[in-house]
């Protein structure tokens, strides 16, 4: 079982590496959820920390991690 990490902790490579270990990409859920790849991985580059940046870091957070 996978460690389920802390939302504001997340790194890009981790998040990229969970949704390989999945069976798809970031990018796939990017396009799938209507999100600017790049966005999300600025988003999670925490180089953009605007309060839309910290929804979509928990969106991304819960796709792979949730539920």
């Amino acid at each position: 079982m996978t460690r389920k990490p802390d939302n504001e902790g997340l790194s890009y490579a981790e998040v990229r590496a969970e949704f390989i270990k999945r069976g798809t990409t970031l990018n796939r859920w990017c396009q799938e959820n209507g999100v600017v790849r790049q966005t999300a991985e600025k988003a999670l580059k925490k180089q953009r920390n605007s309060q839309k940046a910290k929804e979509l870091r928990n969106r991304i957070f819960w796709a792979v991690w949730g539920a």
